[in-house]
């Protein structure tokens, strides 16, 4: 070291001198490489999902993510889909039904971002109900939305020639998600599994009044039109009939008309048409008319 060496003269001084000053001009050109920044390392280099920020924590980008919370981490995960929640605790302002992770109905599957939904449960996110063993197979699986008032024409919501049948605006939460089965003709029960039989009047059965008459189930047709301007003479038209075991039968088509003098005529063919339904599923039927000034009354 240079305290252990003995200098004799003025000359090794000066170099001793010029030695130290040389070893402070590369430290001090050593300590200007180091840069003034620090390089920000994240796990996993964010699993090449992400882009890594300064703090040293992953940005994730959108559906990554890691573990039940999606917190960053190393955006190892993947992230499943959200739907209104079947059952949640309440918000602070007591709402229930917020959005979750499959709908709270399903695990999610962290490799291919899918959820594995528990029985009963279906579609994205769990968001909806499966039908009771999917209808049986004689049935359509509907949404609570489209389930319709009964089936016939007496419920029907437009008065006029038309299949629509009642139906009503629903907004609660579960809209778009529960459903039930619509069985089709001849099926019935919650999972369409069970054949209709037959039903009708006991004929055993006795009124506990014989003197009170008997009551027989009446509908009434109203058919609009203006005598002197009559828009739909000569047009057609059909009924649909809907049995006891929903099946529909359809008429064959009936000619309009719109004069009294044809009225007894046009009584006729909508009891003949009715009565020529196939497998008798008409047996004994009624037909009577009159004639309003706002137009024909068909009972």
């Amino acid at each position: 070291t240079f305290q252990d060496t003995k200098f004799q003269s003025h000359h090794h001084t000066n170099y001793l001198i010029t030695m130290t000053a040389s070893l402070i001009i590369i430290a001090f050109c050593l300590c200007s490489l180091i840069p003034n920044s620090v390089i920000a390392v994240c796990d996993n280099l964010c699993s090449g999902r992400g882009t890594c920020q300064a703090d040293d924590v992953c940005k994730c980008y959108d559906n990554w993510g890691v573990g039940l919370t999606h917190t960053s981490g190393d955006c190892s995960d993947r992230i499943c889909p959200y739907e209104l929640a079947w059952v949640d605790k309440p918000n602070y302002k007591g709402t229930f039904h917020g959005y979750a992770e499959c709908a709270g109905r399903g695990v999610c599957n962290r490799e291919t971002g899918e959820c594995q939904c528990f029985d009963g449960y279906e579609g994205k996110a769990c968001s909806r109900t499966s039908c009771p063993n999917d209808c049986s197979g004689h049935g359509t699986c509907e949404f609570i939305d489209d389930l319709t008032y009964k089936t016939v024409h007496g419920d029907y919501s437009i008065q006029g020639f038309s299949d629509e049948a009642q139906t009503f605006t629903y907004h609660d939460w579960d809209s778009r998600k529960t459903r039930g089965c619509v069985c089709d003709p001849t099926y019935a029960d919650v999972d369409c599994s069970k054949r209709m039989c037959g039903y009708g009047t006991d004929p055993l059965d006795t009124r506990d009044n014989l003197l009170m008459p008997l009551k027989y189930q009446t509908q009434q047709l109203v058919f609009q039109s203006s005598i002197n301007n009559c828009q739909n003479e000569g047009k057609t038209f059909a009924l649909k009939f809907t049995s006891t075991m929903n099946e529909v039968y359809t008429t064959i088509p009936i000619a309009m008309s719109c004069t009294s003098l044809e009225l007894n005529d046009f009584v006729h063919d909508v009891q003949l048409a009715l009565l020529n339904l196939p497998n008798q599923v008409i047996n004994g039927i009624t037909v009577a008319g009159s004639l309003d000034p706002s137009g024909y009354y068909v009972h």
